[in-house]
């Protein structure tokens, strides 16, 4: 984490593109005060829209990279304006005037010797978002997780509070065979206010049919895996005649595909969004589905969208990621998530726990389903927390790669504080509501901040 950022109030750090802008920085800390006799420069540098400089043409030393404003603060406080021009990234960089140096000198009254160390500038980074991205906000979150209620090893409230603490702003708890589970934890958390958006979810397996059709369920209203088990001759029967209407040779992947082709349909039919997880997942001896069905069944985009990472190994994972990119070349455009198929959430990386996630762009937590099939998402490769890779869609990843690295760190942290709480809520201790809204009212304040608004 940037902690000299932690001692400034810099607002907003995302603006409309293509207007100006007004820009406050206020110092927190005595270690670097603004002056308001003192003259600051602030030097605004647009990190992709340099122009050479005449005459030194296509040499590094020749880039004309930067506007500057010279500023008095104003009650400690330097406000400067800017128009952005264009979507992308900014640096932004505050010294003192050369000229002011002086006046620093006697303004900070310390020992002699460490003078220098007070004229030191520092810098931070904005970003330019043309109006229909700007209009959205990020959401961090894992569309595919597991409880006790399954083969999971912890309650489905405690998992939700787990995550919160971790800086998930949603999830979808998807036990196998069993959406209630995922039911309870929303009324385990419906009075209280953390910032946790929970949606309903399942892992749906026909159980008669065998164990390789794994499709989630987000967001349903009902229970798929109810559905077939209520009445299976029937489904099977819907499910043997959808697989005469497929162009398939072999009888055996025209039942497997419908089969799939069912469970996909009647989610759909129920509200939720169907995700077809973990497709190059290897268990025994090979793939759990054959790459040739899986390939049919997102080329063909029988589902809503796929699982680009997901409970699986790094090679697995890395095999979807350049299965994806295959796609994305041949102009299959599906959504696509990242979903940990966590297990457990005791630790970081253990069972999948935070491996990968998504980062959804929405208006409101509550429009996140349409963001997810309107392909507003970027996938996060988690594996090394200190080197998270981000892929998708290029203007979305240039956005994204902004936010891990100057807005996430801070953003869960102040999840972490509220999680804290919020499991001790869970575990029965409901004199913890106050202090979990006021933790997560303070994450509000430093969000509305960060994005202006």
């Amino acid at each position: 984490m940037n902690t000299w950022l932690l001692r400034f109030d810099i607002s907003p750090r995302v603006v409309l593109a293509d207007r100006e802008q007004a820009v406050t920085v206020k110092s927190l800390d005595s270690s670097y005060p603004f002056f308001d006799r003192v003259e600051y420069l602030v030097t605004v540098i647009r990190t992709d829209g340099w122009k050479y400089v005449k005459g030194k043409e296509l040499t590094a030393g020749g880039r004309d990279l930067f506007t500057e404003y010279k500023i008095h603060p104003k009650d400690g406080v330097i406000t400067f304006t800017h128009n952005f021009t264009g979507e992308g990234e900014w640096e932004i960089k505050i010294n003192y005037a050369e000229d002011q140096k002086p006046l620093v000198e006697r303004s900070v009254n310390r020992w002699s010797v460490g003078k220098n160390r007070w004229i030191n500038g520092f810098s931070f980074r904005m970003y330019s978002l043309k109006s229909d991205l700007y209009s959205k906000r990020p959401y961090k979150g894992d569309l595919h997780v597991h409880t006790i209620e399954s083969d999971g090893y912890e309650s489905p409230q405690f998992v939700a509070a787990q995550y919160r603490k971790y800086g998930y702003d949603f999830i979808a708890i998807t036990d196998h065979y069993y959406m209630q589970s995922s039911v309870d934890a929303v009324n385990a958390l419906k009075d209280i206010d953390s910032g946790l958006k929970i949606f309903a979810g399942e892992e749906v397996h026909p159980i008669a049919a065998g164990g390789i059709f794994h499709v989630v369920n987000f967001n349903g209203k009902k229970s798929v895996n109810e559905l077939y088990n209520s009445n299976p001759e029937k489904a099977k029967a819907e499910i043997e005649n959808i697989a005469k209407s497929i162009d398939e040779i072999d009888q055996t992947d025209r039942l497997e595909l419908a089969y799939f082709k069912w469970i996909f349909d009647k989610i759909r039919d129920g509200g939720g969004i169907a995700i077809y997880p973990h497709a190059f997942w290897q268990v025994g001896y090979g793939y759990h589905v054959r790459p040739y069905i899986s390939d049919k069944i997102i080329r063909g985009k029988m589902c809503d969208a796929y699982e680009v990472f997901g409970g699986m190994s790094k090679r697995d994972n890395r095999e979807m990621a350049e299965y994806a990119a295959e796609l994305r070349a041949d102009g299959i455009d599906l959504p696509m998530v990242a979903s940990s198929d966590s297990h457990s959430t005791r630790a970081h990386g253990y069972l999948h726990f935070d491996d990968v996630w998504t980062m959804v762009f929405a208006k409101d937590k509550e429009d996140i389903p349409s963001a997810i099939l309107n392909g507003d998402t970027v996938v996060v490769d988690n594996f090394n927390e200190s080197d998270k890779i981000a892929h998708g869609k290029l203007r979305l990843v240039k956005y994204a790669n902004f936010l891990i690295e100057q807005y996430y760190e801070f953003h869960d942290e102040l999840c972490s504080a509220t999680g804290q709480a919020l499991i001790r809520y869970v575990l029965n201790d409901k004199s913890q509501k106050d202090l979990v809204e006021r933790l997560d009212n303070e994450r509000k304040v430093f969000d509305e901040k960060f994005f202006g608004k």
